[in-house]
């Protein structure tokens, strides 16, 4: 049986037909809009238009927030995680194309852009992104145990005990996962972030996948 395929596409005000172009010449079978709350009636619009032939749903993001367009495309993915992912980023803020190619990078999921020529669409060029590195297994124990306790924890101390990691290791695992945005610290006490938790849930669905092919 094939696996369904399902396109996330970001959408700004001008050339929306960019979206509508990519599934019809691609093909799939359902089409998620990000959208922003400035764009709303061209979402709607591009919906009305495409709904006859591919499911379609509309979600809103910040198009200036990097993390809460990443997290809104990876809650995307875990909805669909048994479906061929595919990503069109053509449209939106830079800040949204980014956001975009980083989860198709972190999935390892095609990207697809449409080349133009003289105003019209002529084609579409297919990228496969270099997919970025898992979370290890200590980060995955790190953001395991912050969840467990209720999505935060008072001390890097106090979670080193838990995770029985040393300070000295436990600080460097926190420095990456601060600067991936998958947690937060305020006065000590260290917060998981949805991204985060997005994130941590997607390498739950990897082990199984894994373990089920093993």
């Amino acid at each position: 049986m094939n696996r369904k395929t399902i396109h996330i596409a970001s959408l700004g005000f001008h050339r929306t037909q960019r979206v509508d172009y990519v599934i019809r010449h691609v093909g799939g079978n359902k089409l998620v809009i990000l959208y922003s709350e400035q764009n709303f009636e061209q979402a709607e619009a591009v919906k009305d238009d495409i709904c006859q032939t591919f499911t379609v749903e509309l979600k809103k993001v910040d198009p200036w927030d990097y993390y809460d367009v990443l997290n809104k495309a990876l809650e995307v993915v875990l909805d669909h995680f048994e479906w061929n992912i595919a990503f069109n980023p053509s449209l939106g803020t830079r800040v949204m194309t980014a956001a975009l190619v980083m989860a198709a990078a972190y999935i390892n999921a095609p990207i697809y852009l449409v080349v133009e020529s003289d105003g019209e669409e002529k084609g579409i060029r297919k990228i496969k992104p270099i997919k970025r590195e898992k979370l290890t297994a200590p980060k995955k124990k790190i953001l395991e145990t912050i969840i467990s306790m209720g999505g935060k924890i008072a001390s890097a101390k106090e979670l080193g005990t838990r995770v029985e990691l040393g300070a000295s290791t436990i600080s460097g695992h926190l420095k990456d996962l601060r600067e991936w945005r998958y947690i937060s610290s305020k006065i000590n006490q260290i917060s998981i972030t949805n991204l985060g938790k997005t994130v941590f849930r997607l390498a739950k669905h990897w082990e199984t996948r894994k373990k089920r092919r093993g």
